[in-house]
């Protein structure tokens, strides 16, 4: 083979690496430092929505880098809340704490609250694929996961206001840097999620998320 026909398949499998890893690029300073300042509800958001993407593959197929992308997530995540030490915000404790929830929480923490969840929704869902044995089941992840997709940078938003409204005077952290390198990413993903032709869905969900991610980075400083 020559060299002109091999560097563009040396790309290609370089863009996919980058592709299904760089989501974890603007954590690294925090995984260093063993300090997340990622909010856990977030991370919670993005295990669920991935798993959820999942799942829904298995009744509409798309291209594996985006397969192993939501693989990598749902993991790295994990690793995210095992490591975060961060107390829950106002927000999050009215939308995870529950008098279900609360004594789990308290007891375990929220990395193994989400992942006995998460473990539990799974094999509930693949066991009615058995019972009933159709892929049609898988197709309300759908939707599902292109919610709670386009809801992180939301929930982000409104954890970032709550925060403001109840901090009774005192500077509130705006790393504005961090969140201007995940609109970044989300950019090059979307460029590559292109080239990848997969369901217009998948594409319009992207470009919501940076638009998203565009309102928090010029957001004002309250």
């Amino acid at each position: 083979m020559s060299p002109s026909m091999l560097l563009p398949q040396i790309m290609q499998i370089l863009g996919n690496i980058v592709f299904v890893f760089a989501p974890c690029i603007g954590f690294i300073p925090q995984i260093v430092k063993r300090k997340i300042t990622f909010a856990p509800i977030l991370s919670t958001i993005v295990i669920l929505a991935n798993v959820m993407k999942l799942l829904y593959w298995q009744s509409e197929h798309f291209p594996l880098e985006i397969v192993l992308q939501s693989i990598f997530l749902v993991l790295f995540h994990f690793v995210l809340l095992y490591l975060s030490k961060q107390e829950l915000s106002i927000l999050e404790e009215k939308l995870v704490l529950n008098r279900f929830t609360e004594k789990s929480y308290r007891r375990y923490g929220m990395f193994s609250l989400i992942f006995s969840l998460t473990v539990s929704v799974v094999l509930m869902i693949a066991t009615i694929g058995l019972i009933f044995r159709t892929r049609y089941v898988y197709t309300i992840f759908g939707p599902l996961f292109l919610v709670a997709e386009c809801s992180v940078g939301l929930v982000q938003l409104l954890i970032i206001e709550t925060e403001s409204k109840y901090s009774l005077g005192k500077e509130v952290e705006y790393p504005r840097e961090l969140f201007l390198m995940w609109a970044l990413g989300d950019i090059l993903k979307l460029i590559w999620t292109i080239k990848l032709n997969p369901p217009v869905f998948l594409i319009v969900s992207v470009v919501f998320q940076i638009l998203v991610d565009v309102a928090v980075v010029f957001r004002r400083k309250k």
